[in-house]
């Protein structure tokens, strides 16, 4: 379920009050505009005073040119949160900007998130809850923002979604078509991926990293792109499929856990725009219920 900045303000107000907060939150829209106009209201709340300059709260941010939060920074904010607070009351950690966690820092992280320290309060910030592991998604409380100004797709993309908004449910030939149109448009979006990164991982990070962590990398940041695709696809199918977001996150999931690509998106499609509801099925080489 999406929210305004409004009514999820009242929210986690209403949980602070009745002291039932949860200790991990992911709030999904644009990282600047949530940090503003929920972020900052809802913590001086909580801790009656701004966040920006209180000294318990403890800030991290994508850092270098390629806009990354490496593990130091993520081992430092855990130092921090394990310390006695200075003003004596909660510790607030805030990840801004959360899908830029490389695997390394996501992994470090994921420790603190089970096993918090008392009084500390966790914040993710992201528009691409896609690009996140699945272990930091499912411990985090998810609050996703409507009603936000975000960055619009790329040309190459506008034509797709054109063409989706003219596609009526139960047209199965050009629901498929449509989609074997996007998964082309994916191949491009990686092939820019490889092109942007190199294919050999030498430009994504130090000399010493090795071939696993260089592909890691890669793939972290195609799912970004990725996810800011289904982003653009939600945003087209929800006025009028009540279910977008609940199907593409739930494609998002599967695809972290290797369902291939295309057969995700072709599930995808036809819960969206198919004729009648699909009778659940089973990959079996990947496991996972559809």
């Amino acid at each position: 379920m999406a929210y305004t900045v409004d009514e999820a303000l009242e929210r986690l107000t209403r949980a602070r009050l009745n002291q039932r907060l949860a200790h991990a939150f992911l709030l999904i829209g644009p990282a600047s505009t949530v940090h503003e106009q929920l972020v900052v209201p809802w913590i001086t709340g909580l801790l009656g005073r701004d966040p920006t300059t209180h000294p318990d709260v403890h800030h991290v941010r994508p850092i270098g040119k390629r806009r990354e939060i490496p593990v130091d920074l993520i081992r430092e904010l855990i130092s921090n949160l394990s310390r006695t607070s200075l003003l004596g009351g909660a510790k607030v950690g805030l990840i801004h900007e959360a899908d830029r966690l490389n695997p390394n820092s996501a992994n470090a992280f994921l420790k603190t998130l089970e096993e918090p320290t008392p009084r500390t309060l966790l914040v993710l910030l992201t528009e691409r809850p896609g690009a996140l592991l699945p272990t930091l998604l499912s411990r985090c409380l998810k609050i996703r923002l409507r009603g936000l100004k975000s960055p619009g797709p790329d040309p190459e993309l506008q034509p797709l979604l054109d063409r989706l908004q003219t596609i009526e449910a139960g047209q199965i030939h050009d629901v498929l078509a449509w989609g074997g149109q996007l998964e082309a448009y994916l191949r491009r979006v990686r092939a820019g991926v490889l092109e942007d990164l190199g294919e050999d991982g030498s430009s994504v990070g130090p000399e010493d990293e090795d071939e696993k962590e260089a592909e890691a990398r890669i793939e972290t940041e195609y799912r970004a792109r990725r996810a800011e695709v289904f982003r653009f696809i939600i945003e087209v199918l929800q006025p009028r499929v009540s279910k977008a977001v609940e199907v593409v996150d739930f494609l998002e999931r599967a695809l972290a856990r290797n369902l291939p690509e295309g057969l995700g998106i072709e599930h995808m499609l036809l819960q969206l725009l198919g004729r009648a509801r699909l009778t659940p099925t089973v990959n079996r080489s990947s496991n996972i219920q559809l």
